[in-house]
């Protein structure tokens, strides 16, 4: 009863005969534990009488208080505690090696299980014992979930991260992974041509999308290496590009992300615009991006590898404040909130309901978010403490708004 289900379907699978016979065996557990309960009784009812008749035969009547205080330790010692705890432990090694003896006790046994089945299925005509089956050898989304997080000194932390992004999949929307509107890299068609091939030839994504002056008017997606494929960079005109375009694909913002994803494979594309419910362009989504959200960054101090995170001497984090939350989150373990706005801009600015002033901070979360450079309408840099006893001694010092640091 202790075996790993899934482990032995595996096996089963395989063709393992022994993984077979256990498997036909739990398939029917009613007469799996008719079958473990009578050799059960029928060798302790045995040993109980044996030994009872033995102590009466030698010590007479006081011979049955020995015999009982006697055969319960023989019991316990030889066939309960010690025996079913080693079986909890190498279930698979004792469950193989007993399947063809409790094969053969059922052969033999025949009769008397099919009067227990009859007697069980009497049984589950009432109430109390005709109760549905919950699964308890299924797993949802959040039994496997919490699965992976008890085993997670098994995996590599890499592959124990990757696992759980996965794992969230389903629950998150196209606005969580998508690259926000300031973020975007695109082609406009209201530059001069010249500004567009140097663009191009500098490119680094493979795809992007084209509009014309304004993001609102956006033309469609360009393979820049299909592009170069069937021209030459020195011959690229707009109309060119413009015969190159695919029709762009939009994604609403709040659309569960695994059925967007879908739709893009459908479509065999790998780009997506993401819109709000008036229209307005919020961002984009493409499976690389999804991919590198999943997969992180593999090896060495993660704020040395990322443009924009700067790690200080006093253990603070400058950071671009264009960055997403969720990259953040992500990258550097944090856990800002991200139920609101999608950049750390933006959730400054909620936080303060205005436009914040340099060497303003907050309180998110337990970490101490400061503005170090403003530029317009918009949070340039800022200053993170991450969380710890001390941030977060000061923090509670501080107005749960806002309070003034100066650099």
């Amino acid at each position: 009863m202790a075996l790993n289900r899934y482990r032995l379907a595996d096996q089963a699978g395989k063709k393992n005969r022994k993984a077979m016979m256990l498997q036909k065996l739990i398939q029917e557990p009613d007469r799996l534990l008719g079958t473990i309960l009578l050799g059960n009784n029928l060798v302790n009812n045995a040993a109980v009488a044996i030994t009872t008749i033995l102590a009466v035969k030698f010590y007479g009547e006081a011979g049955v208080a020995i015999s009982t205080v006697f055969i319960t330790i023989v019991i316990l010692v030889f066939a309960e505690i010690p025996p079913k705890t080693l079986a909890a432990i190498y279930p698979e090694k004792i469950a193989y090696f007993a399947a063809f003896f409790l094969s053969l006790l059922q052969k033999l046994a025949y009769p008397f299980l099919w009067l227990m089945s009859w007697l069980v299925k009497l049984l589950r005509k009432f109430p109390i014992f005709n109760q549905a089956d919950h699964g308890s050898h299924t797993l949802d989304s959040d039994a496997l979930r919490a699965a992976v997080k008890a085993s997670e000194q098994h995996f590599e932390r890499d592959h124990y991260e990757l696992l759980l992004g996965i794992l969230e999949l389903g629950s998150q929307t196209v606005e969580s992974i998508m690259v926000p509107r300031s973020e975007i890299h695109a082609i406009d068609l209201d530059d001069e041509l010249s500004e567009i091939v140097e663009q191009i030839a500098k490119e680094t994504h493979a795809r992007l999308p084209v509009y014309d002056k304004s993001f609102e008017i956006i033309k469609g997606e360009l393979d820049i290496r299909e592009l170069l494929q069937k021209h030459s960079i020195e011959n690229l005109t707009k109309e060119k590009i413009l015969d190159s375009l695919k029709d762009p694909i939009y994604l609403p913002e709040d659309a569960r992300l695994v059925e967007q994803i879908q739709r893009l494979q459908i479509a065999e594309r790998n780009m997506g615009i993401v819109i709000d419910e008036y229209g307005e362009v919020m961002g984009l989504f493409t499976l690389h991006e999804l991919l590198s959200q999943l997969a992180g960054v593999i090896g060495g101090p993660i704020h040395d590898k990322i443009p924009g995170i700067v790690q200080e001497e006093q253990g603070s984090f400058l950071v671009s404040a264009t960055m997403s939350i969720r990259d953040l989150n992500r990258l550097m373990k944090w856990y800002l909130p991200t139920a609101g706005p999608i950049t750390l801009n933006g959730l400054i600015i909620e936080q303060n309901e205005d436009i914040p002033q340099p060497g303003m901070s907050f309180n998110i979360n337990g970490y101490i978010v400061e503005t170090v450079r403003v530029r317009g309408t918009a949070v340039d840099v800022a200053r993170v403490y991450p969380y710890t006893e001390s941030t977060n001694e000061l923090a509670t010092e501080t107005d749960s708004g806002q309070a003034s640091i100066t650099d």
